[in-house]
């Protein structure tokens, strides 16, 4: 929305100059058709034309048109994923798309990847749905996201010779299940405190940044409520990989 409304402002300035320039060029035509113009006349379009800086006008307002514009789909999007994942939760499980799910955590996390994180997404084309409950599973992605772009943040908040951390988020449908995993290159776990992260209340952030509640959260509502699996994978300086396992949904008879 910032980049949003200083487009719009430029573009505000851009086009008062272009609405006065055209002005004085209305004024020249009549000129000419009046048998002129007058060497002043001629001085004043010319001042006019290079106050309005036509050259960078031409440049740049197309560009910040098509800024806006992303901007505005930008917006569009994370409104939409926000409603998704807003929506009071239905009691009964439902059919769930997780590429779908994925694709919207993701929107709605942006903020916290984009400036230090490439997100590479590896997805399932093929996936087969899941039962579940799509606002949980979606707060458990949210959670799991934004964890690792803490833990790529802390390793890679300078960019070392110009590379970005890296955030990889990928589906695949197994025999009996269906495999989600996130992934990151992060400063990883210590094996010191690996059986406590999920623990209630445990976190290793600081204060006012962390509550201790996301994982065990998470791991509740993967195997309580989906009857899945959920571990991970660490390695200090290297990242970590957390992997959800659900069942997939019983066809119909």
């Amino acid at each position: 929305m910032q980049y949003i409304g200083d487009n719009t402002s430029f573009l505000h300035v851009t086009v008062k100059r272009l609405l006065d320039l055209a002005n004085s060029f209305e004024r020249l035509v009549q000129s000419c058709r009046a048998g002129g113009p007058t060497p002043g006349e001629l001085d004043r379009c010319e001042q006019e034309l290079a106050k309005s800086r036509i050259s960078f006008l031409r440049e740049q307002a197309p560009l910040a048109i098509e800024q806006s514009s992303s901007g505005i789909d930008q917006v569009r999007a994370i409104v939409q994923a926000l409603k998704e994942f807003s929506h009071p939760e239905s009691d009964e499980a439902q059919l769930m798309d997780l590429n779908h799910l994925v694709r919207t955590a993701t929107t709605v996390t942006r903020n916290s990847w984009r400036y230090h994180t490439e997100l590479v997404l590896e997805l399932c084309e093929d996936l087969p749905p899941v039962q579940g409950y799509p606002q949980a599973f979606g707060q458990v992605l949210i959670n799991l996201i934004v964890n690792a772009t803490d833990a790529v943040e802390a390793r890679w908040a300078a960019p070392q010779n110009g590379q970005l951390g890296k955030l990889v988020i990928r589906t695949r449908a197994l025999p009996d299940c269906v495999e989600l995993q996130v992934e990151d290159n992060g400063t990883g776990i210590p094996e010191a405190i690996r059986e406590k992260v999920m623990d209630p209340f445990f976190t290793t952030k600081g204060v006012g940044k962390g509550t201790g509640q996301g994982l065990p959260l998470a791991q509740a509502t993967i195997v309580e409520k989906h009857a899945g699996k959920f571990f991970f994978t660490s390695e200090v300086g290297r990242g970590t990989t957390f992997v959800i396992q659900v069942p997939k949904a019983e066809e119909p008879v």
